[in-house]
């Protein structure tokens, strides 16, 4: 099961008039116990004070893995609809989020937002057209893979490495940049540092949409050993 969180920043205002800035925050294979506001013998406490000081949204239901909670999510369309149901897809079996599907990311843009993805993908990556930077974001840094080692960053079952970043330059052109250079650094340390640099730098005369879909608390990655 996954859990997601939402939350609204009102760092650069949220006035009246204003779209406000967004960001939206899934964790991975967190369950409904695995959070010490739901009564759980795991320590929280800072997901217990965003949910404390939030909205807490509680009566609904997530799919039960990556790829489907994923589609669901971004086109706003029950699972079936959009032909995922059936499994979370699989590197190199030629899977994706079918191209015809509208993500909330492309409305966002048609209302002046910049959209950030930071961490996981899992929505296809078999050519450029199925990954983010087409789809509706404006930056992405993180993996288009459904899992990586959380040191190595290499693909936990295939191998390869899978940690990158995406962006357009001034002049629209897109760029990739292959992360090796982190190898070794713990993943989520440095997807949070980015978020944080994201919110920090971004643009306050344009409102922002920022994905923040942090690899915790899913199992199995950081126990493949080193290639």
């Amino acid at each position: 099961m996954i859990t997601v969180l939402s939350v609204l920043l009102l760092a650069g205002g949220c006035v009246a008039g204003k779209a406000p800035n967004v960001v939206f925050i899934i964790a991975d294979d967190l369950g409904w116990n695995d959070v010490g506001y739901h009564g759980s013998e795991l320590k929280t406490p800072v997901l217990d004070k965003l949910a404390s000081e939030g909205l807490r949204l509680e009566r609904h239901y997530t799919q039960p893995e990556c790829s489907t909670t994923r589609a669901s999510l971004l086109t706003s369309r029950y699972i079936v609809r959009t032909g995922l149901q059936d499994d979370v897809i699989v590197n190199g079996e030629g899977m994706a989020l079918p191209l015809n599907e509208t993500l909330m990311t492309q409305y966002l843009r048609e209302l002046g937002y910049s959209n950030y993805l930071i961490g996981k993908w899992h929505l296809g990556g078999n050519s450029w057209k199925e990954t983010p930077l087409f789809r509706g974001f404006d930056y992405f840094y993180g993996y288009l893979g459904g899992q990586i080692h959380y040191f190595g960053h290499y693909h936990a079952k295939f191998g390869g490495h899978d940690f990158r970043k995406n962006y357009r330059d001034a002049d629209g052109k897109f760029h990739e940049e292959v992360l090796k250079k982190e190898s070794g650094k713990y993943l989520t340390k440095l997807l949070t540092d980015e978020a944080i640099r994201v919110v920090e730098e971004h643009d306050q005369s344009k409102p922002m949409f920022l994905y923040f879909s942090v690899p915790n608390v899913h199992p199995y990655s950081a126990l493949i050993p080193p290639l």
